[in-house]
């Protein structure tokens, strides 16, 4: 089983119980105990989940919506085809705003204009569009790491 899908995996079985045990979770992945707790504490760093002793669990803000990294694996051709057909839209020497997410993040790679610069939130985008020489202007505000993304008043504003 791919990482990717067995961290989706131990995401809805803490979302459905509330925590996950180690054992638990190598039993039903068929895994060692150290790759469980490597997987533990990896996504416990990505505030994907918080880890405890023999175990995980989601806290109230890991409930709420999955994260950026789990939710860029979803749909993923689809989403490279909605990022094609946004990025044919825009123009030579436009100034444009790519919000945060997913979605959004697959238009950079297809943007062919030239001259043109992009305001973001998303800081996953930050460095792809830096990679492809475009003049990025980001959001002031508050890091929200689980949607990696910048939030708040100051944003808005």
């Amino acid at each position: 089983m791919a990482k990717q899908d067995r961290w989706n995996e131990i995401l809805n079985i803490t979302r459905e119980n509330g925590s996950a045990g180690v054992n638990e979770l190598c039993q039903k992945h068929d895994v060692s105990v150290s790759t469980i707790r490597r997987d533990l504490q990896e996504m416990d760093d990505l505030n994907l989940l918080t880890r405890y002793h023999g175990g995980a669990k989601l806290d109230k803000t890991q409930l709420n919506e999955p994260s950026m990294l789990i939710k860029s694996a979803r749909h993923k051709d689809e989403k490279r085809h909605i990022g094609l057909m946004a990025a044919k839209k825009i123009k030579d020497n436009q100034m444009i705003y790519i919000d945060a997410g997913s979605t959004t993040y697959e238009i950079i790679p297809f943007i062919k204009s030239k001259n043109i610069t992009v305001v973001t939130p998303g800081i996953p985008h930050i460095e792809l569009l830096g990679k492809a020489g475009i003049d990025t202007i980001v959001l002031e505000g508050y890091v929200y790491w689980n949607k990696q993304s910048i939030i708040g008043k100051p944003a808005v504003d």
